[in-house]
């Protein structure tokens, strides 16, 4: 009687004592992944905005500020660099988007995308 509900209590309470930091470490996870899923979208959205309209050196650099008023709409920052232009007239834009808030723990997300130039031939 006694003795079978004090071990069963002590049995129920070394069980919660390990699986509540578990369910913490779960819950901890969970918002991790959900705010590196929320930055992947907007490197997305960024890149999609890229790639609307060809690499022009002049607008290029507007096009930057503006897409960085985005990213701060959405709580990220973005650098973005662009790069080298491969044989076929492919500009090069490398890409990171950070959360704003530095105490997160999440990595950035970082892309390369490959946007036409625009032509100068007459």
């Amino acid at each position: 009687g006694t003795v079978e509900i004090i071990v069963s209590l002590i049995m129920v309470g070394s069980l919660a004592a390990w699986l509540i930091p578990l369910l913490n470490t779960v819950k901890i996870r969970h918002g991790e992944l959900a705010e590196r899923s929320h930055l992947q979208q907007v490197a997305m959205n960024i890149v999609e905005r890229l790639s609307i309209s060809p690499f022009e050196e002049a607008s290029f650099e507007s096009r930057i500020e503006s897409l960085k008023d985005v990213a701060q709409d959405q709580q990220a920052q973005l650098s973005l660099a662009a790069l080298e232009t491969n044989p076929q007239g492919l500009r090069r834009i490398d890409l990171v988007v950070t959360p704003l808030d530095e105490r997160k723990t999440i990595r950035p997300i970082k892309l390369t995308t490959w946007i036409p130039e625009v032509s100068h031939e007459e």
